[in-house]
């Protein structure tokens, strides 16, 4: 059987600009896209900031970083409603944080105090 290449030949017939703009077509194309939140998931992202900012006790919050979702989590230090950002302080810095980055908020009960 002939061993078939695919479109490994074609490489060198390209030219470079050519080669680099079908890696950022590629990774474009596989990049994900932030949905929307409903109504009640608003709600329950809200509840649950304001619960871990209030108790001062550890939040993982999703967010929607570099075309993709990323995990956090930290202790939620102050929460501005005027610039709509909150201050997160993780394991190995603090971050400020966007509300509308935020897609998932989940108060962790159980942790060891070292992870913070």
């Amino acid at each position: 059987m002939l061993n078939d290449r695919g479109a490994m030949k074609w490489g060198a017939l390209m030219l470079p600009e050519h080669l680099q703009l079908l890696k950022e077509w590629k990774r474009s194309a596989n990049a994900e896209s932030p949905r929307k939140l409903s109504e009640w998931e608003l709600e329950e992202i809200q509840v649950n900031i304001a619960r871990a900012a209030a108790d001062k006790v550890l939040v993982k919050l999703t967010i929607w970083e570099d075309r993709s979702y990323k995990d956090v989590r930290g202790i939620i230090i102050q929460i501005s409603s005027y610039k709509r950002e909150l201050v997160l302080k993780t394991l190995s810095n603090t971050k400020i944080l966007t509300l509308d980055q935020i897609y998932a908020a989940d108060i962790e009960s159980n942790f060891e105090i070292s992870e913070i």
